[in-house]
């Protein structure tokens, strides 16, 4: 109802409340997905993602029902790519579509942050070098060359940040080959995992987010190397 003094709204029971600014989706090929709650597995494809949420299109093999999926509970994804898993997760169902036999569900991580490694009594130093590296890797989602400063570095892993509308990052997903480039073209190559997301909204015209990667697995001449460039 609109009137001299204002304007007034009937709301549903349910509300939904959509932000302003949004996180850009990006779409995805190519991506197998396992959508698990109470042991059941049910078998789709990832449709496309942000840093913050994801659809996947699952199907229902007879004699699976969806009426087995209660949207109050949170389920267990998981995103393959042959045999490589490159995401694993509990996520909390948004919404979903109506289909029989396959369906569209919006999903969004629990997690903003992970454990990877046992915490340690003295942290390992982290250094922020001149010029700073850069990380360079095909985005294992969508296939797409991703190239970001570092903003610093261990022998443990490093952070990294991104403009939040443009972020690409999801906490939990695995980098199969990522590498640090230094200057004069000295390259580092690793394998990597996205481990904590913070979101700095000081600056109010462009919020960004942080990334920390924890470096899983690493040649043992590039760690020598690295430790040697961190140590100097």
């Amino acid at each position: 109802m609109m009137s001299e003094e204002g304007i007034s709204f009937i709301l549903p029971e349910t509300c939904y409340e959509v932000g302003s600014r949004k996180v850009r989706r990006h779409s995805c090929k190519g991506i197998q997905v396992e959508l698990i709650q109470n042991s059941v597995i049910f078998n789709g494809s990832l449709s496309d993602f942000s840093a913050v949420s994801f659809s996947v299109e699952v199907s229902a093999e007879p004699p699976q029902t969806f009426q087995w999926i209660n949207p109050e509970s949170t389920v267990h994804i998981i995103f393959k790519k042959g045999k490589d898993i490159l995401y694993s997760g509990e996520c909390k169902i948004i919404r979903q579509t109506l289909g029989q036999k396959t369906r569209t569900f919006v999903l969004e991580p629990i997690s903003k942050q992970m454990r990877r490694f046992k915490p340690k009594e003295r942290r390992s130093s982290r250094h922020k070098l001149l010029p700073s590296p850069n990380i360079i890797f095909k985005h294992p989602l969508t296939g797409r060359l991703i190239n970001l400063k570092v903003e610093d570095l261990s022998g443990s892993g490093f952070s990294v940040e991104e403009y939040y509308e443009d972020s690409v990052l999801l906490p939990g997903m695995i980098i199969p080959e990522l590498y640090i480039e230094f200057a004069n073209n000295f390259k580092i190559n690793c394998k990597a995992q996205v481990v904590y997301r913070s979101v700095n909204k000081t600056y109010v015209a462009e919020p960004y987010a942080k990334y920390g990667i924890a470096i899983l697995d690493m040649d043992i001449q590039d760690q020598v190397k690295l430790s040697s460039l961190l140590h100097q």
